[in-house]
């Protein structure tokens, strides 16, 4: 897992071995707190049930999301991307939650960062 500072930017994320060719972006729609991009949503899903921010989330409810692209959440949005566009979606992301926390669940070998 790696925290971005607001003046480091993902530039590429390689895949993660017996991981799918494609990434995903989640975002809490309600508070804004957190923008994290990540290749495995069960990672992700843990990592958000750490901070605590009210109610738990599924692995299974987040690919639903992703798999549907409507808001089976009504808390956190999750775009699914090809692997080479996720560090894109992910930075615009930020852009749009200037105060967001950013946050790759991948192993930092993984991830070009500048």
């Amino acid at each position: 897992m790696l925290v971005l500072r607001p003046d480091r930017h993902l530039r590429r994320m390689q895949r993660e071995r017996s991981a799918r060719a494609h990434g995903y972006v989640i975002r809490d729609r309600v508070a804004k707190k957190l923008v994290l991009c990540c290749q495995r949503l069960n990672l992700a899903a843990d990592y958000i049930n750490t901070l605590q921010l009210g109610g738990r989330v599924s692995a299974a409810s987040l690919y639903e999301a992703a798999k549907y692209g409507r808001d089976v959440h009504r808390r956190w949005q999750v775009t699914r991307n090809a692997l080479d566009e996720t560090a894109a979606c992910f930075e615009r992301a930020r852009r749009e939650d200037l105060d967001a926390k950013a946050v790759c669940v991948v192993h930092p070998v993984r991830l070009t960062v500048g």
